[in-house]
């Protein structure tokens, strides 16, 4: 399943590739199985070859949405399979997560999500992570954090690149 990349996108992703790591990079890469996380994945295995990336994809399982998430579960392990990827498919409570936290769905599923990357991140010696994120996310996180109140730096949304040591999971 090759895709091609518009010069534009795939130069520029190549361009901060080699800002951020040098080749050879650990990278673990989230991958909901949306179409932003789905592209991420498939422009980073493009480019794995120039810069000798390795690649380790992570899929959260949110233990919401029934049959629909088990689904997507078995997108992502099958296109992981179909690239020669090592993958890990990991199983979170989070409505169980939201309650002893006094949080929110969505705010329990990013802290799952992050909690997650960041363990995957350490077993597997990553250096990364790699994430996608649209417009609506970037809009949804400026929102979240305008309700919550917030200073100037949590009106700037997603920032594109934090440590990976970063404990804030909104950035």
């Amino acid at each position: 399943m090759k895709k091609t990349f518009s010069y534009s996108i795939r130069e520029r992703v190549l361009k901060e590739l080699n800002r951020l790591c040098q080749p050879g990079a650990r990278i673990v890469v989230g991958v909901s199985g949306g179409a932003d996380s789905v592209c991420l994945l498939d422009l980073l295995v493009e480019l794995s070859g120039e810069m000798a990336l390795k690649l380790h994809v992570v899929h959260i399982h949110h233990g919401i949405r029934g049959e629909s998430a088990d689904r997507d579960a078995g997108f992502v392990r099958g296109l992981s399979e179909s690239y020669r990827l090592p993958y890990t498919i990991i199983r979170r409570d989070v409505p169980r997560m939201a309650a002893e936290r006094g949080m929110t769905l969505e705010e329990a599923g990013r802290e799952a999500r992050y909690e997650a990357y960041r363990e995957v991140a350490a077993e597997t010696d990553s250096t990364h992570i790699a994430l996608a994120h649209n417009r609506e996310d970037q809009a949804e996180t400026v929102l979240m954090r305008l309700m919550r109140g917030t200073g100037l730096k949590g009106l700037a949304g997603i920032a594109p690149v934090r440590p990976l040591s970063y404990d804030d999971p909104d950035g």
